[in-house]
């Protein structure tokens, strides 16, 4: 039986060191790597300073960074997706909490404050957006299943209310939401856990 592999990769807290010919990262286990300037993924700021480095699985490049923990000064940037595609979610098999197959999307997050500013920070969530078949509603779009009271409270912190989604229903709705969530221009503060993940998302006081 063939089966799909997923890359887990190398990853933890670094002191990160930048030269014109490399950038040594030296985890806090000791372990240490020298990469080439042009193996870092594209997107990816890398700076000196001590922070949270992924990277593939052979050590050789750089496919992730993220600010230590902490509270930060951000805006929404992009939903998850290939490259020059339109974002799209993925079905999550298998999880930690024993939860059945769902869909999930990333949300992107870009640091705006000076000393990670451009660094992103990423979360994912479930993809509950539902088709409305109620009469009143019908085709348009409803919050439904697991994460969807979560996906109210931090849309409504992104500025956009349920009641401002006005678009119809379709099968991927996230280059749409995209695009209103970027015309709110909401200023907000996302704080990272232990690990540099997302904890919380709210809007700037």
């Amino acid at each position: 039986m063939a089966r799909r592999l997923v890359e887990k990769g190398i990853d933890g807290m670094g002191k990160v060191t930048v030269t014109p010919d490399k950038i040594k990262v030296h985890y806090e286990d000791g372990q240490v790597f020298n990469i080439l300037p042009e193996d870092i993924y594209e997107g990816i700021k890398v700076i000196d300073g001590k922070y949270f480095v992924g990277l593939n699985a052979e050590g050789n490049k750089i496919r992730s960074t993220r600010p230590p923990k902490g509270a930060y000064r951000c805006k929404f940037d992009h939903f998850g997706g290939k490259k020059d595609e339109p974002p799209i979610y993925y079905e999550k098999k298998v999880d930690n909490f024993g939860n059945p197959p769902h869909l999930e999307f990333w949300i992107i997050f870009k640091v705006m404050d000076k000393d990670y500013a451009d660094f992103e920070i990423a979360r994912s969530y479930w993809y509950c957006f539902k088709r409305d078949n109620s009469p009143e509603y019908e085709g348009k779009i409803a919050l439904m299943g697991n994460g969807s009271r979560v996906m109210e409270e931090l849309l409504h912190e992104m500025g956009v209310p349920l009641e401002d989604i006005d678009f119809d229903y379709s099968d991927n709705i996230l280059p749409e939401l995209s695009k209103l969530i970027k015309a709110k221009d909401k200023e907000l503060v996302v704080t990272v856990g232990d690990k540099g993940y997302v904890k919380t998302v709210t809007t700037m006081p």
